[in-house]
This record gives C-alpha cells, structure tokens and sequence, in this order.
C-alpha cells in the first residue's frame, strides 16, 4: 500500500466534502470516489457513515 501525506488525504476529502455541499450536480460523482477503492486505501474513514453525514447536512442547508 502507497503512504500518503496526511496533509494531502486531507485535502483531497475536504475537497470532495466541499465539492458534494456546493455542486449538487457533482454529487454521483462524489459517492463513486467515496465508495472507490482508492479512497479506502487512502484513509480509515467509513465511507458510508461520511455519505451519511452528508446527506444529513445537505438536507439541512
């Protein structure tokens, strides 16, 4: 498995995080990298559970 800069998984989930609140058009895009297989390999986040919380938070807006 490669490592990662923390700084750099950080920014790259802000970014979707960010890109899924703002641009609801981008949103199927956005759980498909979620549910990726790059993207667990690059974290311990639970994809599920952060798809949850989006959802959850948009609903809100």
């Amino acid at each position: 498995m490669i490592e990662y800069p923390e700084l750099l998984v950080s920014a790259i989930i802000k970014r979707a995080v960010y890109d899924y609140k703002n641009y609801p058009k981008l949103r199927a895009e956005v759980r498909r990298f979620i549910k990726s297989d790059y993207f667990r390999s690059i974290t311990d986040l639970d994809p599920d559970a952060l798809l949850e919380e989006l959802e959850r938070q948009c609903k809100k807006m």
